[in-house]
């Protein structure tokens, strides 16, 4: 009940911090965001620190938890509903105040008054037609349909985790057509017999991760993958062109001739510079794990049995990349752009970007965060270069030498066959290593992230960002 009227509360406070009171739909899309995270976060959390008990959100989904197993905490619960309850109070008081204040005030007008406000809601009218005048142009993208927002923004959110279902899933039966045919045809069955017969959500999340790490050192799962990924590429291009009618450099392809009258070098060398710019910080993050002793070296791990899983990761990996930057930073971000602005089009981006990764083994807030700085770090880049061939390389080169390199889990995902053998050692601490997430979940990668950041900064200062 407590959350229920927190989450009432802030919806309403939202709505009220608006020239006009925007309708509930709209405001409570960031909050339900918000809450499905938080869900997923204390679901993939096996030992909650105590203060989570205490905190809103993540407080009532323990609870709750708590509750149905028989070992409720009365007092963690009661602080959590106390607090969630004065935040609703606080919120409710704002949204008055709002709401008494001149600009939703209704009183009799004199003539000239109520020309005054038409005037006004003229003009506020035209500021708001994202259509003919657009908030930002990155890419070169401008609106040319209206939508609902509520519509508009769920529609981009939803898309990517659409295609990436449908592409994966068919991916998955050659896989299980050659495990049928093999010895372990057995195993493999079971495994999915165990998942159907277990009662919690943990534990299930936990068995899907196992299985599906056994597709991810199968020949076949990877190779389809990788076509499943150019099949998605190739439907955000016929999106773009034949359903927007928009070009291609809307989504961040800019030609070489374009690149070339910018004074910028050519699409491949970019994508060069991408490559070695995605191997340095994956490496800067290796040699910040092993100097502060959280993982350990163990010498070269490829071997003529795991070769051509090997070579099926580097295609797979190629079109990886370029498809979750096409799908954020390419299609996602201009469009939002276009309607509101560049900053909401970053974070909104790069949130979705985190989300989308929030049901793989070990996801923490720490790792949520994490990707979010990355998604943000790619989505200055790009802004800044006009186009993404060189975040499209980074993003390939990051994942590639993260699971295949160092022989690490990339987001969640275990590698099967990498160069190099790295483990955690003794002292290692999921804080700082990212435990069962990978390197993505821990401090190690947010030292070297937002050291790139600062030299971000630091190199832009004298520059103008491209097509915004």
């Amino acid at each position: 009940l407590s959350l229920a009227v927190m989450i009432s509360a802030i919806t309403i406070l939202i709505s009220c911090m608006s020239n006009s009171i925007v309708s509930a739909q709209t405001a409570f899309l960031p909050i339900f965001l918000i809450v499905l995270v938080a869900c997923v976060t204390c679901m993939n959390t096996t030992s909650p620190n105590v203060i989570n008990y205490y905190l809103p959100i993540y407080g009532h989904f323990y609870g709750i938890g708590d509750c149905l197993m028989g070992t409720m905490k009365v007092l963690p619960i009661a602080m959590c509903c106390l607090t969630s309850v004065l935040l609703a109070a606080i919120a409710l008081l704002v949204s008055r105040r709002l709401l008494q204040t001149e600009m939703f005030t209704v009183a009799v007008e004199s003539k000239s008054d109520k020309e005054l406000r038409k005037a006004a809601a003229r003009a506020k009218k035209e500021a708001d037609d994202y259509v003919s005048r657009a908030r930002a142009n990155v890419f070169g993208y401008r609106p040319r349909k209206r939508k609902p927002l509520s519509r508009f923004l769920i529609g981009h959110a939803m898309l990517p985790l659409a295609l990436l279902s449908v592409f994966q899933t068919l991916a998955m039966i050659p896989a299980i057509i050659s495990y049928m045919k093999t010895t372990e045809s057995v195993r493999f069955l079971n495994m999915f017999r165990d998942i159907s017969g277990l009662g919690k959500i943990r534990d299930v999340m936990d068995e899907s991760a196992a299985l599906f790490s056994e597709f991810m050192s199968n020949n076949y799962f990877i190779l389809f993958m990788g076509i499943g990924y150019w099949c998605i590429i190739g439907a955000y291009m016929l999106i773009v062109r034949f359903g927007e009618r928009n070009r291609l450099s809307t989504m961040g392809f800019s030609s070489g001739k374009a690149l070339s009258e910018q004074g910028k070098k050519a699409p491949w060398k970019m994508y060069l510079m991408g490559m070695g710019l995605g191997f340095l910080m994956i490496s800067c993050v290796y040699i910040v794990m092993f100097v502060t002793g959280q993982v350990s070296f163990k010498g070269f791990a490829l071997s003529s049995d795991n070769a051509l899983l090997f070579i099926f990761y580097i295609l797979m990996w190629i079109p990886q990349g370029a498809t979750e930057e096409i799908m954020m930073r390419g299609y996602m971000m201009p469009r939002i752009a276009g309607r509101l602005g560049v900053p909401f089009a970053v974070f909104f981006s790069s949130f979705c970007f985190s989300v989308m990764h929030a049901s793989n083994a070990g996801f923490s807030v720490l790792a949520m965060i994490n990707l979010v700085l990355i998604a943000a770090l790619f989505a200055l880049i790009a802004l800044r270069d006009g186009h993404i061939y060189r975040v499209c390389a980074m993003h390939t080169l990051w994942n590639f030498c993260q699971g295949n390199l160092f022989g690490l889990e990339v987001s969640g995902n275990p590698q099967s066959a990498s160069i190099f053998a790295s483990g955690y050692t003794k002292m290692s601490s999921d804080l700082m290593s990212g435990g069962a997430f990978g390197p993505e979940g821990g401090l190690c990668v947010t030292i070297v992230i937002a050291i790139a950041f600062i030299i971000f900064f630091v190199t832009r200062k004298n520059e103008k960002p491209a097509n915004v």
